[in-house]
């Protein structure tokens, strides 16, 4: 059987929730001001790195500087469950470690890229350098938007929370240590 077309039904009711809109400021993902971002309820720890903590958001304030440059990371325990001893399980045991790379995208974003030196090129003008390196292009592990810029433009701000939080490659466990 078919349904009955109902004509001339009145429109929905309209609720306060649908009138109130919400402000936009500025286009989507666009950087906003520092100091929006950036609010004095922040904590605040210097390093290669500026560390901001605002509540339970984490902000890396990665420098112009340090972008395009290979960083070593090397994750260790700090604490180890009792009775389970095998590979890395002891605090202070070494459980993974990389170089990995900060890289300016486009469209207001910094790229977390896993750096390898498997395969390398010596001749560093054109040939074989330019080969090896066109064919081992470095994988993008993450993307961040750029929340804000520094005040001095010397820094981009990025909210690395949900991959602090999360379980990724580069910051934990080892996908060989993952296995145990």
């Amino acid at each position: 059987m078919r349904k009955k077309e109902q004509k001339n039904q009145p429109p929905p009711a309209v609720t306060k929730a649908d009138t109130t809109k919400k402000a936009v400021v500025g286009p989507p993902g666009q950087p906003k001001p520092y100091k929006e971002v950036i609010t004095a309820k922040a904590i605040t720890t210097k390093g290669m790195f500026t560390l901001h903590k605002i509540e339970d958001k984490y902000f890396f304030e990665i420098p112009n500087d340090m972008q395009d440059r290979d960083i070593l990371v090397v994750s260790r325990l700090s604490k180890a469950a009792a009775g389970f001893r095998t590979g890395a399980s002891y605090a202070g045991d070494q459980i993974n470690s990389g170089t990995v790379r900060f890289e300016k995208g486009p469209n207001n974003r910094i790229y977390l890229k896993r750096t390898s030196f498997q395969e390398i090129g010596r001749d560093s003008t054109e040939g074989m350098y330019r080969n090896v390196m066109n064919s081992n292009i470095q994988p993008i592990g993450a993307s961040f938007d750029v929340k804000a810029w520094s005040p001095d433009n010397a820094a981009a701000v990025v909210d690395v929370t949900d991959y602090i939080n999360g379980d990724n490659d580069y910051f934990f466990f080892s996908p060989v240590i993952k296995k145990y």
